[in-house]
């Protein structure tokens, strides 16, 4: 409340106008922008945690399906160098036997000479040799066999009528004489004067590379397929009649296939399951190996470790959000509090101003000193009364002629105490009531003595004479 002095007592502020500009640093503006950076701290920590969460797995799936890309690529590329060079071996008997056939036709005996097991490979069924009419001539197993004629067969027009020296390989066909499912590598024989003379025939059992394939780890649903150019089905893991010669030429895995080499993704032409497929032509040779793995199966132990990064990013996005709303609720409550308080201080200034206005008005002289001598409190009247200097604030100490006239009266810390007179510098009388504050401090109350006599005068000429 402010004094005589001019001075603000401790404790005691003006009352805040509603208009008053808030300052910018202001507690509850602080308090305020903290609100909203943790916000926006809390969303930020979302978008690390999910945006983290996507790029992983992303990186994951990628090297998930490189991994797989690499392990296709490998083991086409390991059986095209198998495949191509068990033809060529092949190729070398049939080379081998037709030079002996050709040197001396009368004396060439197909069973003697392939009873040396260098010339015959697990790959091949049966060695045959065919007429230039077609008819079945010999072979390895059978040295005089019935007639068999054989002109019908592709393997046996394309040598006759060709020039051409070159090997061929046919499509899957069923031996008449073997009465087995081969494929027919075949070359032309020349007669003497270079016109044809038959056809040598190596016949490739394409389940022994069928049983090769599956020994091959390419997961449950993967598969090694040979075809020829044709998109027929020459071979491949889990190989049945069925799938034996069946064409996939209308795919579009292997419409796709037009390079050297490549990688493809799609469905598989036999299952149907998306594949991860990755093809090789044969050098020299009308064929082509692929080895594909189910991308279901590839991307298995991936779609696990989605799911725990998931359940991760859940319980990260939770405890944030959990952090979140503690702090939040913090500051609700800090500025709620700030707001009470603001409240209050607001009151006590409203109170203060009324006490001081109170105190401005009255007849008394107030003056509150606290235990050490010093001033608290004091009106304009006191300062009247007791002739004290404008110098004089609160936290000073009384002037020597105040203390020694105030300390005539003796505190008490009775609930009634008594008054005494005493005689103020300008002469005037006044009742001097001393208090003792529960503190040590002493509250000083002084009250003029001359009008209330002047007016006991006043009543006392005013009541009638009596007699």
């Amino acid at each position: 409340m402010s004094t005589a002095l001019g001075a603000t007592p401790p404790m005691q502020e003006a009352p805040s106008s509603p208009s008053a500009p808030v300052r910018l640093f202001s507690p509850g503006v602080l308090r305020r922008l903290t609100f909203r950076l943790t916000t926006l701290m809390a969303l930020a920590l979302f978008g690390v945690v999910w945006t983290a969460s996507y790029l992983y797995l992303q990186l994951d799936r990628e090297k998930t399906i490189e991994a797989a890309v690499a392990n296709t690529t490998n083991m086409a590329r390991v059986f095209q160098s198998h495949v191509a060079r068990s033809i060529k071996d092949i190729d070398q008997t049939i080379l081998f036997l037709r030079q002996s056939y050709q040197s001396d036709p009368a004396g060439f005996d197909l069973p003697a000479w392939t009873s040396n097991s260098y010339l015959l490979h697990d790959l091949v069924l049966q060695i045959s040799l065919i007429g230039k009419d077609g008819m079945l001539l010999t072979t390895n197993i059978v040295r005089n066999p019935d007639h068999v004629d054989l002109s019908d067969r592709v393997h046996f027009k394309v040598h006759a009528t060709s020039q051409d020296d070159k090997l061929f390989i046919s499509k899957p066909v069923l031996g008449r004489a073997s009465g087995k499912w081969s494929i027919q590598i075949t070359r032309r024989v020349s007669a003497p004067d270079g016109s044809f003379g038959g056809v040598l025939v190596a016949s490739m059992d394409p389940y022994y590379l069928s049983g090769i394939f599956d020994q091959m780890d390419l997961g449950r649903e993967g598969a090694i397929t040979l075809l020829d150019t044709d998109g027929i089905i020459l071979a491949r893991a889990g190989l049945n009649n069925d799938t034996l010669g069946q064409s996939v030429a209308n795919s579009e895995l292997f419409k796709a296939a037009q390079g050297p080499q490549g990688v493809l993704f799609g469905p598989d032409p036999i299952t149907s399951a998306a594949k991860i497929v990755s093809y090789r032509r044969l050098d020299g040779f009308p064929l082509i190996v692929s080895a594909s793995m189910n991308e279901g199966e590839v991307l298995a132990a991936h779609s696990n470790r989605s799911q725990m990064v998931i359940w991760l990013a859940i319980g990260l996005s939770l405890a944030i959000a959990l952090v979140t709303v503690s702090s939040a609720l913090h500051d609700l409550k800090l500025m709620r509090a700030q707001a009470a308080q603001r409240d209050s201080e607001r009151q006590a200034a409203e109170k203060s101003a009324e006490l001081e206005a109170t105190l401005a008005n009255m007849s008394q002289g107030i003056i509150m000193c606290d235990a050490a001598g010093s001033l608290r409190v004091f009106n304009d009247r006191a300062v009247e009364f007791l002739h004290l200097s404008r110098s004089v604030a609160v936290g000073h100490k009384l002037p020597a002629e105040a203390a020694i006239l105030l300390g005539k009266a003796r505190p008490t810390i009775s609930i009634a105490p008594v008054g005494k007179e005493i005689v103020l510098p300008d002469g005037s009388d006044a009742e001097l009531v001393a208090r003792r504050l529960t503190d040590g401090g002493i509250l000083y109350t002084l009250t003029a003595i001359a009008p209330t006599r002047a007016n006991t005068v006043e009543r006392s000429r005013s009541m009638p004479a009596t007699t």
